[in-house]
Order: structure tokens, then sequence, then C-alpha cells
């Protein structure tokens, strides 16, 4: 990928409809060296681990939904996963897309 960022540092989620089956509260868990200047007093995150990055509530709507993150450099991350805990009620789960993005948060969530 030539245009990749240097980081990511914003999550999305993107549900077509307002139905009891989209998810209500997603963990996103990467793996791979997730130290940064916060944690870098931190030397025992393994590489090779999943790190649980962020517990994520989500709200009952049909729009595009995002989330700050701590910077996650793009060079360090091996695979990310989704694992959704909760619907709003129902036992099947339907969740349409998942973004991260690198935007100036400065400007994006005024």
């Amino acid at each position: 990928m030539n245009n990749k960022p240097e980081f990511f540092n914003l999550i999305g989620f993107y549900c077509w409809h307002q139905y009891d089956s989209n998810p209500a509260l997603i963990e996103f868990w990467v793996k791979g060296d997730i130290r940064n200047q916060a944690n870098e007093m931190n030397k025992f995150n393994k590489a090779d681990k999943w790190q649980l990055v962020s517990k994520i509530r989500l709200s009952l709507v049909d729009i595009w939904q995002y989330f700050k993150i701590d910077n996650l450099f793009t060079d360090k991350i091996k695979e990310v996963k989704i694992k959704i805990v909760e619907s709003f009620g129902d036992t099947k789960i339907y969740l349409n897309k998942i973004g991260l993005f690198n935007v100036n948060l400065n400007t994006f969530l005024k």
C-alpha cells in the first residue's frame, strides 16, 4: 500500500438501519506493538499477543459513528479484531461497515 497513513487515530462503524440487531458494545483488539509515548514505560506489551485497545458503546442510529483511539502506527500493527459484545436486543448482529481513519481530530470532531 503506497499511500498508507503513518497511523490511525479514529475508528468508525456504520449500520444501514436502526434495528435491535445493531451492535451496542464493541471491543477493538490489536495484535502488534502498540506502545506509544503515553504508555512507553509499559515494556510488557507483547507484539504477538492480542491487546484490548478500546471498548466502544454505540448508539442505535443509522449513520456513521466515530470514536477517537490512541494513535495506532501502521508499521507496528499486525492484525486487528472487532469483538461484538452486545446488541440492542437481537441474537443476530448486523454491522455493515467498519473503518480505520487518519484525520485531523481538531477539525473532524467539532
